[in-house]
């Protein structure tokens, strides 16, 4: 976990802001005039979220099937289909970082896995931090869809 804090912030030291470590994926009401919108909080997480907004939206307008696909159709969007699409936008992003040929998910355990050293000081998250790598889109959506409770509220 030292190499991915040195990559992320460019030293071991630095831990992840309370911004991210409480950023989380969590749509308006199904079936309301925002139910294909995520509701975002503020700060370092927020890119990313509007990057996964991008892809619901385009998901919703372009991609699914058996249902219509305008503008007026994104506010009849179920709770189930919140959830997929979620899944499947993550999972697009996840597999085009892996150059469509493996996806690496990381979820935050209730164990920890890196005992601190004097070049590591435990943060809380990144020694929790537990890898997954998947070998298929489809079963990086399904991971990812029975694991949503692990990303969002």
């Amino acid at each position: 976990m030292a190499k991915l804090r040195q990559s992320l912030f460019g030293n071991t030291l630095q831990v992840f802001s309370s911004d991210w470590t409480e950023a989380y994926f969590w749509f308006h009401d199904p079936f309301s005039d925002l139910a294909f919108a995520l509701e975002v909080g503020k700060g370092g997480a927020r890119s990313i979220q509007m990057a996964v907004q991008g892809s619901i939206i385009k998901y919703l307008l372009f991609t699914r099937k058996g249902k219509d696909c305008n503008f007026l159709s994104l506010r009849a969007t179920s709770k189930r289909e919140q959830d997929h699409v979620l899944a499947a936008a993550l999972a697009g992003a996840l597999w085009a970082a892996g150059a469509a040929r493996k996806a690496t998910i990381c979820l935050v355990t209730e164990d920890a896995y890196v005992a601190p050293t004097p070049d590591y000081s435990g943060d809380g998250v990144t020694e929790r931090l537990q890898l997954f790598e998947l070998l298929e889109k489809e079963a990086t959506e399904k991971f990812i869809y029975d694991h949503l409770q692990c990303v969002s509220v």
